[in-house]
């Protein structure tokens, strides 16, 4: 919904930093390390996903647990509850192969 992302834009400071990045260092058969820039913060995580290739495509998908309060985010609240410090991020990944 519109509201609940400008807020989210809000709580992040997404005018004050604009990109989110991670950047990989290590990749084992599930797993994938790497540091995570965020608000401004850098920390290394963990992800673990699957990788799936089919013909000339391939298909990833990962799942994670951010903490919000571990990259000095202010938890805003919506009316009298207060917004949780931990969200699931979900990432896909589709391509092909040349």
């Amino acid at each position: 919904n519109e509201n609940r992302d400008s807020n989210m834009f809000d709580a992040v400071e997404g005018y004050l930093y604009p990109i989110v990045s991670f950047k990989s260092q290590e990749m084992e058969v599930s797993k994938i390390k790497g540091v995570l820039s965020f608000h401004g913060i850098k920390k290394n995580i963990d992800v673990n996903f699957e990788f799936k290739l089919i013909d000339n495509m391939f298909k990833s998908n990962a799942k994670f647990v951010l903490n919000l309060e571990d990259y000095n985010i202010n938890l805003p609240s919506l009316l009298f509850f207060q917004i949780e410090s931990e969200i699931e991020i979900e990432v896909y990944l589709e391509g092909s192969l040349r």
